[in-house]
């Protein structure tokens, strides 16, 4: 059996036995039901983990090193665009609302958020393969506002999932969409990620928007028992980076474009980078912002 197909069978902690004929032979894998996938209370993402160890890479920007994905090879691979249209699948019918914590809602979130990312990524390289990232056309940010993402029977944009249900950002849900009903689940997707009603900066390290300024991509899935020290070695690296990060030439334009969910839960930006900053945070000029790159996060 193809070691790579199997991965994209598992989903979740629930299993029936189903026999697969390959290549002349039946071998006895595991499948989940759709059923099974709705009542889910805890995900893995095998496929999606392995695909994300298997087509990221470190690459070379300004001031240090960063993690690229590998688009070309996702493209010309059948089992990684497989196990990208199977992830996909399989967050859509997960019931988010079931999963057994706080924490396995905010990595089931991060890995939607993410892997619809890539989905559209690889849909513009296809149609384009000169495509050079998110700003296209004319810095219209277009990616982001189309309603792709399915989840709940709804469909919803990146900005929606991003600003909506992560972050709870009241006039970004109202001004998304006029919908009462995608208005009204959006804000108990978010309550029940958030039930103590504050939320963590540390998601926009979570959130990769394809572009060399954002925090690195996971090189895996979010997994709700580690997400929290997942999304610290996120902001570490992230944080330790001067060339998009912070340093002695600036920090990231995302401590001012989200001034507030860093007030609201590190005392702001200097608290943040202090708190995850190899070395300290003496050499951190506060006052100015690094040129934050829209170029895509492409590792070839």
């Amino acid at each position: 059996m193809n070691p790579v197909l199997l991965p994209m069978m598992l989903a979740c902690g629930q299993y029936v036995p189903a026999g697969t004929v390959l290549g002349g032979s039946t071998v006895e894998v595991s499948l989940t039901t759709l059923e099974e996938l709705a009542d889910a209370s805890t995900l893995r993402l095998y496929a999606f983990d392995s695909l994300m160890r298997q087509h990221t890479d470190p690459m070379d920007i300004t001031g240090g090193q960063m993690r690229g994905v590998d688009y070309t090879t996702m493209l010309e691979s059948a089992e990684a665009r497989m196990a990208v249209s199977d992830t996909l699948a399989q967050l859509g019918t997960v019931d988010p609302s079931g999963l057994s914590d706080a924490d396995e809602r905010l990595a089931y979130w991060l890995n939607l958020y993410n892997a619809w990312t890539i989905q559209a990524v690889l849909d513009e390289l296809e149609a384009d393969p000169d495509w050079g990232g998110v700003s296209e056309p004319k810095n219209t940010f277009d990616l982001f506002s189309r309603e792709m993402v399915q989840v709940g029977g709804l469909s919803l944009s990146l900005n929606m999932l991003e600003h909506g249900v992560i972050r709870g950002h009241a006039e970004s849900v109202e001004s998304y969409t006029d919908s009462d009903e995608v208005q009204s689940q959006v804000w108990t997707w978010h309550a029940e990620t958030w039930p103590d009603g504050q939320i963590d900066a540390r998601i926009h390290m979570g959130l990769n928007c394809a572009s060399q300024g954002c925090p690195d991509i996971l090189d895996g899935a979010f997994q709700g028992d580690m997400v929290w020290d997942q999304l610290d070695e996120a902001a570490v690296g992230y944080v330790s980076h001067p060339g998009k990060g912070a340093g002695p030439n600036g920090i990231s334009q995302l401590f001012n474009w989200f001034s507030g969910d860093f007030d609201g839960s590190h005392g702001g930006a200097q608290g943040f980078v202090s708190a995850y900053r190899e070395g300290g945070d003496s050499d951190v000029d506060y006052s100015t912002s690094l040129d934050y790159s829209w170029e895509l996060n492409r590792a070839n």
